[in-house]
């Protein structure tokens, strides 16, 4: 099929200058509340790598001077300094040979003459298309016949290594085979002068004639090409995996847009070796999104620290489009990750954005995709049917367990428990209430909410992007937009995203300045006053005219009171589940991200970098609930005044609109300066270091308000009295007007220096060592105390590079270590004294106080970790396997903690350095490569996962055993992991129905005692929260240009409260496991659940 090269450079760069600008015209249009300045500023940045490109005109010459390079490459330097366009087929050009082109203002016909000597083909000219086509043969090579070559030789590295697993292929044929353990080949078939193409990885393709002995052939290595050799960016630098000591995992754009979650993170989902999700983590405490070998820390930051383009990134993660995403690396280990100290504690996760590709032409990319999923399944947790719960509710009514209610005549009770009432009292016979019951057991409020408040979202994802690049510079532009429908009507949120990369180089190459700019704004929506929680099961919502029906609510009043409070002289007082519905939540989200970084190579070898990132956040809520809302009725009623006889006095809380205002915004300016040093000497001894420092400031303000009476028309509202204590209107409390405007700021300001250093030897041996001292201001008076010294070292050995190497099975085979440290902070202490007041604290002299919540701690410091990491990277024959096996052990020490304190010096405990953690584990990676045959491959991944961890010292003890098992994270026990699942032993049921437990060895049924017992030893350890193994298995079949893949994603030995399980005397009909109650004797010996028990 012939490639139809016709386009006109000028006119696609021209077009492509209108789309943008139309574009951006059209988005500064819809921008708000941002002054001209900005946009203006944003405009130039995002249109000023564009002008670069479409500045470019035409040469009065051809002018080329390259060497080694295909004939597609001289095609398109022609394209770019001429009118002419090309017409060629793939075979044609499979069959053509490399060449080296010099001229210097040359004809077209001096250019293509040069290009064509040699080659088994030719050119034709008409008018501005230059047509390729196959050189006839002399008519006596025409006629002869040759016979087919067995082509033998061998493949080296620089240095006469034989390189085993080479491919060896004939250019344009489907013949293919790879070197064997002595680098040497055969390939049978081969037509004398094919071209060979040979290829490995982390090193150059060379491309040679075939002939029947082609020699040894020499490849030469290749660094810096992510195409060629798998990078670690560890933010720092970017280094080559042969020289990387550390433990990392690089996921490259191709695997993450296998997933087509809108955020970024989510793509890492059962792809990455030693990351884990903590999806389903039903525990309070301080649990972490995302977990990489396991937990270091207690009660400061849990999640990994992320970098996104070299810098940290302060904004919302979900601001982030993924499609702009080149690759991301998680750095594990202490050689990995150490250089940014006491931030690496819990892993790092650099992201790197996409840059313009060398030297290319302008592309255009578009990406679209929509993702539709099914609704929540309500009926997916077990609970008690209507029925169920309407003999549970007539059991607790016999019982006198609503009187108290009933007595008030104004607590809410339910629809079944109204009806037994009126039955009670005389109001309606026995049939009709038993006909009114066994009605309601008939409807399930599930179906209703599945109709009318529950919906299938959907993800819609739109993308495009502009990028290219000449000889001395390097564009990326794109722009996103992400529209989401929640599965809850109401919910929806749209994601607006800017994204531009400019490098430029200058001074003959000396100078290359990189700039940055990133925009994201997130518009939400919600209501947060949806009805998700039924007061009873057999609600109903709408009636049989479409009706939207009112309904009872936890908390709330009976609707016979209501109709009847205030003598007509209060707002209506129903709750109408589906007039909630609407959105009365918005959100807007603005992020902006703009770096700049300069890079100049002072000498040989030594660059000095400087590079600024600025980042802001804003955030701008309005929760508006309107005079109709059910929230604003129920607020203004709640409070209204009456007197004696019950006549409507006062309204504190004012008639009108109620919002809910809040506003946060974040400052963030990261500054770095760093020297780079690169040395090669004799061939053998490689050097590569890096020395700098940086500073950051981040600052943040929050403030929030709430006005009450507000009138939408003029925008005027009504102050309220937050102080005073009023009698509510159903007289059975009193209660402040909540709101009054809060705010709050803070300032984190870090200094750092650092070191970061390689050595190696012959590629064999590879030494790296890093220091880094971060300081900070939260911590103590003492300047020796606010900063901590943090270090590592790595090593590693190709033993398969070694004389004495001879494992035929294994190919390659390399061994590293790590040792050293990092570290963590906890913003929540400080050394200095903490305390917090509140007004209207009065103690019992009548005085205000304030309570002490940390006692002055001047030593204070931060957490450290310190990890020791060990593997072995290997591939087997023929490069059929290949993978990696890690040991780890992280060990948590300094951790902030609560320890205990002499009582006289007025609190009994202090959080400081008083808890330690360890954590030890395996990464195992096996990567099957592809096999199949002809244009059918199969590749497979297996991630297996092993970490265990636990709490080795913790200095306050718990109290009794209850506390344990429902909140052993607040003060974990030494010995166990931080997510521990407790529980009270359970010994069956006894002969009446009910649970027995144990004390002391000894089972009885005495709860109090159970409950407060203070031996741990009574307790039962089941496991931990997490995982101890977790993993996937990754396969994708190929054919051609398609790929079909799917994952399996495993994770095994962990445990999970059931918390909705009824226990004999818990009544809600959320409860699971009500059928399987004890009824009877006999049923002890098969069921554990307990019998119904009042009181």
């Amino acid at each position: 099929m012939y490639k139809f090269c016709l386009e006109s450079v000028l006119v696609l760069r021209y077009i492509i200058k209108l789309l943008i600008a139309n574009f951006l015209a059209r988005y500064i249009l819809r921008l708000q509340n941002r002054s001209r300045t900005n946009n203006i500023y944003l405009c130039l940045l995002l249109i000023f790598p564009l002008l670069h490109v479409c500045a470019t005109g035409k040469a009065q010459g051809i002018t080329i001077k390259k060497k080694e390079v295909s004939l597609v490459d001289v095609f398109r330097d022609i394209r770019k300094q001429t009118d002419y366009d090309f017409i060629y087929t793939d075979k044609q050009i499979s069959t053509s040979k490399k060449v080296d082109i010099d001229v210097d203002k040359a004809s077209i016909k001096e250019v293509l003459d040069k290009c064509f000597a040699n080659q088994p083909l030719t050119y034709k000219i008409r008018d501005k298309t230059i047509t390729i086509e196959t050189r006839p043969k002399p008519l006596i090579e025409q006629t002869a016949v040759s016979a087919p070559l067995e082509v033998y030789g061998k493949v080296t590295d620089e240095v006469g290594n034989p390189l085993v697993g080479a491919g060896v292929s004939a250019k344009g044929f489907n013949k293919t085979t790879l070197s064997n353990s002595q680098g040497e080949f055969t390939l049978r078939g081969i037509d004398e002068g094919t071209i060979l193409l040979i290829t490995y990885m982390g090193y150059e393709t060379k491309e040679v004639a075939a002939r029947r002995n082609v020699g040894s052939l020499t490849l030469t290595p290749v660094h810096g090409r992510l195409e060629v050799v798998e990078i670690v960016n560890t933010g720092y630098q970017s280094i080559p995996k042969e020289r990387a000591t550390g433990s990392f995992v690089t996921i490259g754009n191709e695997l993450l847009n296998r997933s087509v979650s809108p955020n970024i993170l989510d793509r890492l989902d059962g792809v990455t070796s030693g990351l884990i999700f903590n999806k389903g983590l039903n525990i309070s405490g301080n649990p972490s999104d995302i977990s990489i070998r396991g937990r270091s820390t207690l009660f400061a930051n849990p999640n990994p620290f992320i970098v996104l383009d070299n810098f940290p990134y302060d904004g919302d993660i979900t601001n982030i489009d993924p499609n702009d995403v080149e690759s991301i690396t998680v750095l594990k280990d202490a050689a990995a990750a150490s250089i940014w100290g006491v931030r690496a504690g819990n892993g790092v996760i650099v992201i790197t954005t996409k840059k313009g590709t060398a030297q290319s032409k302008v592309k255009i990319g578009i990406n679209a995709t929509t993702t539709v999923s099914d609704e929540i399944d309500l009926y997916y947790k077990p609970q008690m049917s209507s029925s169920e719960y309407i003999e549970l509710e007539r059991f607790l009514f016999d019982k006198g367990n609503y009187n108290s209610a009933i007595n008030t005549n104004r607590n809410v009770i339910s629809p079944a428990v109204a009806i037994m009432l009126q039955k009670r009292n005389g109001q309606i016979y026995e049939i009709d209430a038993e006909n009114a019951l066994s009605r309601l057991k008939t409807i399930d409020v599930r179906r209703d909410l599945q109709r009318y408040i529950y919906q299938k979202e959907i993800v819609q994802q739109y993308s495009t992007n502009f990028n290219g690049a000449g000889k001395n510079y390097n564009f990326y532009i794109s722009a996103g937009l992400v529209k989401n429908r929640g599965n809850l009507r109401g919910i929806a949120s749209d994601r607006l995203s800017l994204n531009a990369n400019h490098t430029i180089k200058l001074l003959n190459d000396k100078l290359e300045v990189g700039t940055g700019l990133l925009f994201a704004q997130n518009d939400s929506q919600r209501s947060n006053r949806t009805y998700t929680m039924p007061y009873v099961p057999y609600e109903e919502l709408i009636d049989s005219e479409g009706n939207p029906l009112s309904v009872v609510r936890s908390g709330g009043l009976r609707k016979q009171y209501t109709d009847t409070a205030g003598r007509g002289q209060l707002l209506n007082w129903d709750y109408i589940p589906l007039n909630e519905i609407a959105a009365n939540e918005n959100n807007r989200l603005t992020d902006y991200k703009f770096n700049i970084n300069l890079t100049y190579k002072v000498l040989s070898g030594l660059q000095a970098a400087l590079n600024y990132q600025f980042q802001k956040g804003v955030t701008d809520g309005l929760q508006t609930n309107t005079l109709e809302s059910f929230h604003t009725r129920n607020i203004i009623n709640s409070f209204t005044q009456a007197n004696s006889v019950g006549q409507v006095v006062a309204h504190p809380v004012p008639i009108g609109e109620i919002l809910g205002i809040r506003f946060s915004e974040y400052n963030s300016n990261n500054g770095r300066f760093q020297l780079n040093y690169t040395k090669s000497l004799a061939g053998r001894h490689e050097i590569n270091l890096l020395a700098g420092s940086e500073v950051k400031d981040y600052q943040s303000t929050n403030r929030r308000n709430t006005i009450y009476g507000y009138n939408p028309s003029d925008a005027s509202s009504v102050p309220v009295n937050h102080q005073i204590d009023y009698q509510q209107f159903d007289a059975t409390s009193t209660g402040r007007i909540a709101g009054g405007g809060t705010q709050d700021f803070a300032v984190d300001r870090f200094v750092s220096f650092y070191f970061n250093g390689s050595y190696m030897f012959d590629r064999k041996y590879v030494l790296s060592a890093s220091a880094r001292r971060d300081e900070a201001n939260i911590f103590g008076v003492s300047a020796n105390q606010k900063g901590v010294p943090l270090w590592s070292l790595g090593f590693l050995w190709n033993l398969s590079k070694e004389a004495f190497y001879t494992l035929p099975l294994l190919s390659e085979l390399k061994l590293r270590t790590s040792y050293g440290f990092n570290g963590n902070v906890d913003k929540t202490t400080s050394a200095y004294l903490t305390a917090r007041s509140a007004s209207g604290r009065i103690n019992e002299w009548n005085m205000p106080y304030i309570e002490i919540i940390n006692p002055p701690n001047p030593a204070l410091s931060w957490e450290k970790v310190k990890n020791f990491n060990v593997a072995i990277d290997f591939i087997f024959k023929n490069n059929l396997i290949s993978g990696s096996l890690d040991y780890f052990q992280k060990s948590g020490l300094d951790l902030i903690g609560n320890g205990p304190i002499a009582p006289q010096t007025g609190v009994v405990q202090f959080k400081g350095n008083s808890a330690n953690t360890r954590t030890q584990g395996i990464d195992l990676i096996l990567n099957k490569n592809a096999i199949g045959l002809g244009k059918f491959k199969w590749n497979s991944t297996f991630l297996f996962n092993y970490s265990k961890e636990i709490v080795t010292r913790y200095k306050v003890k718990l109290g009794s055993n209850s506390t344990i098992v429902n909140n052993n994270h607040t003060n974990p026990l030494e010995g166990y992991p931080y997510f521990s699942i407790f529980s009270l032993p359970n010994m069956g049921l006894n002969e009446s129905g009910f649970a027995l437990g144990r004390i002391n060895g000894q089972t009885t049924n005495n709860y109090t005692t159970i409950l407060n017992n203070l031996n741990p030893d009574d307790l039962q350890y089941h496991g931990s929260a997490t995982p101890l193994f977790f993993g996937s298995f990754r396969n994708t079949f190929s054919y051609g240009n398609f790929d079909l893949s799917f994952n399996i994603i495993y994770k095994l030995d962990y445990y999970f409260r059931r918390f909705q399980v009824f226990s004999g005397s818990n009544y809600s009909y959320t409860l699971s496991d009500f059928d399987k109650r004890w009824q009877k004797p006999g049923d002890e010996s098969k069921t554990r659940v307990p019998g119904l028990v009042y009181p």
